[in-house]
């Protein structure tokens, strides 16, 4: 009834890899714990700075391939309580080449997101950034990390 296209089969493969028995860890974790984010504001425009742990990365946005599409950093703000319609831009990456996958980008150690909001901050804003930290080998459930612009 549905055709699989062998992109997604490698794709299932590759997940149905990183979820065996032998990289299950005794206690679970979230992405969370491997990112440390904080973010400043000055005028109209939030610099957030996220770093990664060692050993870890993150899917850069854009991740550059489509079936990891869902799985790349996001940032999204929340201004009194009311969404903001911010432009984000985005650090490029680093590409990653994957023969079962195929090739995204990633980040890893520390980077720089910044993004220019439509007006000055008239309530406490807030940034949440969706991520989902990796190794070569596993990744973890991903995580919402919410962040006071300070």
């Amino acid at each position: 009834m549905y055709q699989i296209t062998r992109r997604v089969a490698a794709l299932l493969a590759f997940v149905a890899g990183t979820c065996s028995a032998s990289t299950v860890q005794a206690a679970p974790k979230s992405s969370e714990e491997n990112v440390k984010i904080t973010a400043k504001v000055d005028k109209d425009v939030v610099t957030l700075t996220v770093e990664v742990a060692k050993g870890w990365h993150l899917y850069a946005n854009p991740v550059g391939n489509p079936d990891l599409a869902s799985s790349q950093t996001v940032v999204t703000f929340m201004d009194g309580g009311k969404a903001v319609a911010a432009k984000v831009v985005y650090p490029e990456g680093k590409v990653t080449k994957d023969p079962v996958v195929g090739d995204y980008r990633i980040y890893e150690g520390t980077i720089t997101i910044k993004a220019t909001l439509p007006s000055v901050p008239a309530g406490p804003l807030e940034a949440t950034v969706a991520v989902q930290t990796c190794t070569e080998t596993m990744c973890l459930l991903p995580a919402k990390v919410k962040v006071k612009v300070k």
